[in-house]
């Protein structure tokens, strides 16, 4: 099978067997991702503001999972980087900026997950993978975690739904992300540290939007 996600298609492959969840119900086939469900948000302290918590709003994700062959299974998710929104559009644009992320040179990042393995706690995985950001490419692992949700609304009827949640903890100074090359010691005003939050819902059967 591909392992790569092959334009903006905003499809999300996921194949589960039995005992995945408590309630060992099977999901097998392919699932959709609910765009208006799903987000990438981060979370990085800065002094002048306190917290400054944008989202991308634009980004791609492909998963192959069977429990049965976790060997075979992967993860895929692609950002744009130019996607970036808060409520400081001055801080987005300095993001956007040559001075940090660059997005016109590099406008995308993306995590590929080569391992995933299982946790002790229903519904845990870890995946082990690399990360390429900003030019720079590093190994990065993380849990994440897997379940079925019940979604209200006239769109929602007759379809099943996943959630799948994960977490990056990155410093941004591994991925030469420095904003000044004095004033940028210690991460005094801006923390080196950055988490990025995930969320993916999807769903079995038709795009909803069509």
């Amino acid at each position: 099978m591909e392992k790569r996600i092959n334009g903006l298609n905003w499809i999300l492959i996921l194949v589960f067997s039995v005992g995945i969840f408590s309630t060992e119900d099977v999901f097998s086939g392919d699932y959709i991702l609910d765009k208006d469900n799903s987000e990438i948000k981060c979370n990085i302290n800065y002094s002048l503001i306190g917290k400054y918590r944008p989202v991308f709003e634009e980004f791609e994700a492909n998963i192959f999972f069977n429990k049965d062959d976790l060997d075979s299974s992967f993860v895929e998710i692609v950002i744009n980087i130019d996607s970036i929104k808060s409520k400081y559009p001055t801080l987005d644009r300095l993001a956007r900026s040559s001075r940090l992320m660059d997005s016109a040179k590099y406008n995308t990042a993306i995590f590929k997950g080569e391992k995933i393995k299982k946790a002790e706690a229903p519904g845990e995985y870890y995946v082990d993978g690399s990360f390429d950001f900003h030019g720079v490419k590093r190994d990065l692992s993380f849990n994440f975690y897997l379940r079925q949700i019940d979604m209200k609304g006239p769109y929602h009827k007759g379809k099943e739904f996943l959630e799948i949640n994960g977490s990056w903890k990155i410093n941004r100074k591994e991925f030469d992300i420095i904003w000044h090359d004095v004033l940028d010691k210690g991460g005094i005003i801006v923390s080196d540290q950055v988490l990025i939050d995930w969320k993916l819902t999807a769903f079995s059967g038709k795009d909803k939007h069509e």
